[in-house]
């Protein structure tokens, strides 16, 4: 659930289940046809009620089993899509992720190059611990995580998150919290004391057991992204050392 969150660029799972409910009174949904084979008519049908059906997406998916000749061999089964290859079907595909060009392009818009320089050094430190960078499926308000491997593998957690319409910088404490270094709030306070002093906040802001968040503005401060970039590294050895 945390990764597909992340992926759809949602805060809490309340949003998940109000968006899926929104897009079920919508009409907004996906009709999947599951069998071993699919005939040449059901196809054409998936085909049809594609181009005919406004905003929900139909497919076919063809389960095809491949068995070795000897009666105790290995059996396969190959997973193939019918019907995501038409016109109508690609429109109504899943949302691809944003770009990193498409999201500096809305931060320098929104907050201006000075702001955007300071994001792409904190994600180059936050590269040279190890961490990645991932984008968000909004093109009206792409967002940017940054992530790292606990101790280099799975699973992983992404501290921070930027969001450029709404001007923030938000720390993942609803994430953090499931992983066992982040489990004690006193822990968690002890993050969020050290971002809030970092950019040189009293606190942060937003609700401190979901999304607290400090100003983008914030990172162009002088000795921000030291302090920040010092945040990260602590992140990073808290949560390796409870692993």
């Amino acid at each position: 659930m945390d990764t597909f969150l992340a992926a759809a660029s949602l805060d809490e799972p309340e949003q998940l289940w109000a968006q899926a409910q929104t897009r079920i009174d919508a009409g907004q949904i996906r009709l999947v046809f599951v069998a071993d084979r699919l005939s040449p008519t059901l196809v054409r049908i998936i085909e049809y009620l594609n181009g005919q059906l406004r905003s929900a997406e139909v497919l076919g998916v063809e389960v095809l089993r491949h068995a070795s000749s000897g009666a105790t061999g290995p059996v396969v089964y190959q997973p193939v899509v019918r019907g995501r290859s038409t016109p109508a079907a690609q429109r109504k595909g899943p949302a691809p992720r944003r770009t990193r060009e498409e999201f500096d392009q809305v931060v320098a818009a929104r907050h201006g190059q000075q702001v955007l320089d300071a994001i792409s050094a904190l994600v180059a430190a936050a590269k040279d611990m190890g961490g990645f960078e991932s984008l968000g499926t909004s093109a009206e308000n792409p967002a940017l995580y940054i992530n790292f491997h606990t101790k280099g593998g799975a699973p992983f957690y992404w501290p921070f998150l930027f969001r450029p319409k709404q001007g923030k910088l938000i720390v993942r404490i609803q994430k953090l919290r499931t992983q066992p270094a982040f489990a004690d709030e006193t822990v968690r306070d002890d993050l969020l004391g050290r971002v809030a002093a970092a950019v040189g906040e009293a606190n942060t802001s937003g609700n401190p057991d979901g999304a607290p968040w400090v100003p983008l503005a914030t990172l162009t401060r002088p000795g921000a992204l030291e302090n920040l970039t010092a945040v990260l590294k602590w992140v990073t050895e808290t949560a390796d050392a409870n692993a």
